[in-house]
């Protein structure tokens, strides 16, 4: 929902349309982003006072989520969003500015200003280290961040032995563990049992039986969170933001994750694609539960598909064509942002509906079934056979 005022201000509402998301100040090029409410654990309200001010622009920039929660994973805040909060003794002002590599802690107005080239400047480099090396990622941040600003510290350059138990000992509840977090750790249990010679099969044991109970946990919430959402209505951009944050870390397929709204590219993308460990990219295109599926041909007897997943194979199979179409350029345009990809014959996942639809209609999931592998290069994906696979790999790690 969108209102323009008399003095050239835009006022754009939530998708309910009970709150602000945006005012723009068109003749100021000043943008307010008021950060939601949500049922969704955000740690940046103990940081950051709402909204944050966007000057110099008069969209969201990317760093944000659309929906109005705040800045995304690859933005690094949660590197130096506490240390400002520290520094400032408690929450702050954020501005993102159009200007070039600023980043100023302002005491008095209790503030922080931070380009947005700086913000895709951190975006680029988790993309490049596949958000995989989180301490090269810190280092880099804090490294140029500790040359724009006397109150951020040079970073340590190496570890030390006895940080990671320092850490261990710091974590009160595994439930505030974040995916990076849980990404670490399996990543330390596969360097112990894959380069120390003189690890021995006991402490092989006790990493991996940690490395388990972290990931258990988490998945846990994960589901806990999906199964509470299903029946409720939420929309498409709710679904892909948390799976864009979840669907990485269960499915062994990918390493990292590339939005539209990370990145600023010249050839049009979809809103959500997949990169798995090769640097070969997948398409995703997430509809909603509540989506029907199919519709029902009273003349021939058949069913075939409805309108909002007809619309969607038709997007995913044009965006696979153009992406082929124009591959050198997308792989350039992807390389200056720091992500390195291989655009050979991209395959889809389209994760819409749900069984539900026709459980008690073997008709129905015959041709469902028959529709499904005649698409080629597209797989679907149902929300409840999904969180079942969560499920199971749950079962799998407690047993």
């Amino acid at each position: 929902m969108v209102k323009k005022t008399p003095d050239n201000i835009t006022i754009k509402k939530t998708e309910d349309g009970k709150n602000t998301l945006l005012k723009i100040n068109h003749t100021k090029k000043l943008t307010e982003y008021h950060i939601q409410e949500s049922d969704r654990p955000n740690r940046q309200k103990e940081f950051l006072k709402s909204p944050i001010i966007l000057d110099g622009f008069t969209e969201i920039t990317s760093g944000l989520y659309n929906g109005g929660f705040g800045l995304t994973p690859g933005t690094s805040w949660h590197i130096y969003l506490p240390m400002v909060k520290t520094i400032l003794k408690g929450e702050f002002n954020l501005f993102i500015t159009s200007r070039d590599d600023i980043f100023e802690i302002n005491k008095q107005k209790k503030s922080l200003t931070i380009s947005h080239n700086l913000i895709k400047k951190f975006n680029a480099y988790s993309r490049a280290a596949n958000s995989s090396k989180n301490t090269k990622v810190k280092y880099y941040v804090l490294k140029l961040l500790s040359e724009k600003s006397e109150h951020i510290p040079a970073p340590q350059t190496v570890y030390q032995k006895g940080d990671l138990d320092l850490l261990e000992k710091q974590i009160q509840d595994t439930r505030d563990l974040s995916q990076s977090d849980i990404s670490a750790v399996s990543k330390i249990y596969q360097k112990i049992s894959s380069s120390s010679k003189d690890t021995t099969k006991r402490e092989l044991g006790t990493a991996l039986e940690s490395k388990i109970i972290v990931e258990s946990v988490y998945l846990k919430k994960v589901i806990a969170y999906f199964e509470k959402n299903l029946e409720k209505e939420k929309t498409e951009h709710f679904w892909q933001e948390f799976l864009q944050d979840n669907v990485i870390l269960f499915n062994s397929n990918y390493v990292s994750s590339i939005t539209k709204k990370n990145i600023s590219l010249k050839n049009k993308i979809p809103d959500f694609l997949l990169l798995d460990q090769y640097g070969y990219i997948d398409i995703f295109e997430i509809k909603k539960p509540q989506t029907k599926l199919l519709k029902f041909d009273s003349g021939r007897g058949n069913y075939y598909w409805g309108d909002e997943i007809s619309k969607a194979i038709i997007q995913v199979e044009k965006y696979m064509t153009e992406m082929v179409r124009h591959s050198d350029a997308l792989s350039t345009d992807m390389r200056n942002e720091g992500i390195n990809v291989n655009i050979i014959r991209p395959r889809s996942v389209i994760l819409a509906g749900s069984s539900k639809e026709f459980k008690e209609n073997k008709k129905m999931a015959d041709d469902f079934r028959v529709l499904s592998q005649s698409c080629r290069n597209i797989q679907f994906v149902l929300f409840d056979d999904y969180l079942s696979s969560l499920k199971n790999l749950a079962n799998k790690l407690t047993e």
